[in-house]
């Protein structure tokens, strides 16, 4: 099993009026390959105990398709040598137009393994004026293939208005602050 790359940029001590508690805190870089979650002790983040782990995104994503989404909960707050189980993911969202022939689409972040995919539709374009179905020829737009990187869709007749939500493993940094002693 690989462990995360912890990096500690500051550590204090907390003392009144701070707000977030009495004690120490510890701040840094959490980085890993987040394909699973992760359980993370208090001596790796610089304190004895921990009482609250605040996580945020240290990396930069490309803006509105790809987003970091982090989960931590503290195992025991306050006892000596605690864990912290963080579990975080890639989210990546986009619109596309799905037609009878295969087309591919890239994701603007890769995976590091096959994300969960999902893909919804708006409007049928049998629901639009002018256009002629038949019984049997309505298939709805599906995943044909997908990789880390892509995946590629069909579907007919021509969907105008679809979208694709992909949740999976990335590899990434995360800002973590660390309160305790």
């Amino acid at each position: 099993m690989a462990y995360p790359s912890i990096t500690i940029r500051r550590k204090a001590k907390l003392e009144k009026p701070m707000g977030i508690g009495y004690g120490r805190i510890a701040e840094g870089i959490i980085s890993d390959n987040w394909n699973a979650h992760k359980d993370i002790r208090a001596g790796s983040l610089g304190l004895r105990s921990l009482t609250t782990v605040i996580l945020t995104p240290g990396t930069e994503l490309t803006p509105g398709s790809a987003s970091i989404k982090v989960v931590a909960r503290v195992d025991s707050p306050g006892s000596v040598d605690n864990t912290v189980s963080i579990r975080a993911y890639l989210e990546q969202m986009g619109s596309m137009a799905v037609g009878p022939t295969e087309a591919f689409r890239e994701y603007p972040v890769l995976f590091t393994g096959s994300p969960a995919l999902a893909i919804m539709t708006g409007s049928w374009a049998s629901t639009q004026p002018g256009v002629d179905m038949y019984a049997g020829s309505e298939v709805g737009p599906y995943v044909a293939r997908q990789t880390p990187g892509s995946f590629s869709h069909r579907g007919t007749p021509s969907v105008s208005d679809c979208g694709f939500v992909a949740v999976g493993p990335g590899s990434f940094a995360l800002n973590f602050i660390a309160v305790g002693e």
